[in-house]
């Protein structure tokens, strides 16, 4: 839903884009494009520490291939004495897609880090457009699905020792914050204008009342139940 029109050469019309060639499946079919990008970051971490960050991501196949594209062009600019990082700079892998979550144990053994995507995850779970008017009511952040394939990918990530960070519209919302960092959350990416609302809500809380508040609600069935719980808190 962002493509650049430089991408047009490459891509064929598609009656569903969400469902079709973009992401890590563009970067992977045309490598080219993957090439161009990665070198470009290298060379720009010479300057300052980055990260690499692969979206729509399903398979850990994915990530090996690409970061065996990132390992090529990394000894291409060495050996073109052009400044890199003294080390590779870490691969990780965006959780927005239900596949992902749910192998995100196989995923947390190839991948450096994991960003959790909400705004794509919450979609494809429970296949509503939230740009669709007529069913925009029914795009819910606080589905038990969509939490349970959360609470999966954060343990998963916490479980191979790599840093876990959430994205999207419930990062930024005060509202769940207890519950993301219930869940494990200790990374959140976000708008500026965001952060003193969520820097006053953290510091007004400690981690056992968020524990607490997010098994009770792991505990709920009904997504209005848990609605009123969020609320409540």
């Amino acid at each position: 839903d962002k493509m650049a029109k430089s991408l047009d050469p490459f891509l064929s019309r598609s009656d569903n884009p969400a469902l079709g060639l973009r992401a890590i499946r563009l970067s992977l079919k045309e490598p080219h494009l993957l090439r161009t990008q990665f070198r470009a970051v290298l060379r720009a971490g010479f300057f300052g520490p980055v990260r690499v960050l692969l979206p729509m991501v399903t398979t850990a196949a994915e990530v090996e291939e690409a970061r065996r594209i990132f390992r090529e062009c990394y000894a291409a600019l060495q050996k073109e004495k052009v400044p890199v990082p003294s080390q590779l700079p870490p691969l990780g892998t965006m959780i927005e897609i239900p596949a992902a979550a749910l192998s995100a144990d196989s995923l947390a053994a190839v991948s450096d880090f994991f960003a959790l995507g909400t705004n794509d995850l919450i979609q494809y779970t429970v296949a509503i457009d939230r740009g669709n008017d007529q069913v925009a009511a029914l795009y819910n952040p606080l589905n038990p699905a969509v939490l349970r394939l959360m609470e999966f990918s954060i343990q998963a990530g916490l479980r191979a020792g790599i840093p876990v960070s959430i994205c999207g519209e419930m990062a930024a919302d005060p509202k769940y914050t207890p519950l993301l960092l219930g869940l494990g959350i200790r990374e959140m990416s976000m708008g500026c204008a965001s952060l003193p609302r969520l820097k006053q809500r953290i510091r007004s809380l400690t981690i056992e009342q968020c524990n607490l508040h997010t098994q009770e609600v792991m505990d709920q069935y009904d997504p209005a139940r848990v609605i009123q719980i969020v609320n409540a808190f």
